[in-house]
């Protein structure tokens, strides 16, 4: 069982990247010209996902019923999808690291690999003892999110 991010690691995002607002942003009005796309995004890195992929993702709960139909159009189908709550500021480590503590024990247990485009989460993944490598669309590094 792996543990995957969307945006620039499966969701090709480079078209949308453009909308996003300046670092350290976090009123979500701010973030919706780039969220508001994410349903045209191709997709990339499709060999990594796994039947029961676990989704860990900084995108608004707001954006579920889109977020679900682009996973369903790719047919990238989960049961596991764990998205930003409402009101919820949090730095994407924290974020995330919140989301892999909610795991059910039994579930955490059936990690082998979690993917993210940004090296602070692939350490984080790494100091709570769950194998972690970088997977980025574009190779560019870590833009904020």
């Amino acid at each position: 069982m792996i543990i995957i991010d969307l945006d620039n690691c499966l969701a090709d995002d480079r078209w949308r990247r453009h909308l996003l607002p300046p670092p350290g942003a976090t009123e979500a009005h701010l973030w919706h010209p780039y969220h508001e796309g994410l349903i045209n995004d191709p997709v990339h890195h499709q060999e990594f996902w796994e039947e029961d992929a676990i989704v860990f993702t900084a995108r608004p709960e707001r954006y579920r019923f889109e977020t679900r139909l682009w996973l369903n159009r790719h047919s990238l189908i989960t049961p596991y999808l764990y998205m930003r709550p409402h009101g919820n500021v949090r730095h994407s480590v924290d974020l995330k690291r919140w989301m892999l503590l909610a795991l059910p024990r039994g579930i955490r247990t059936l990690v082998t690999v979690a993917y993210d485009d940004r090296m602070d989460v692939v350490t984080m993944y790494r100091e709570e003892g769950i194998e972690a490598e970088y997977l980025s669309i574009d190779k560019g590094g870590d833009y904020h999110q």
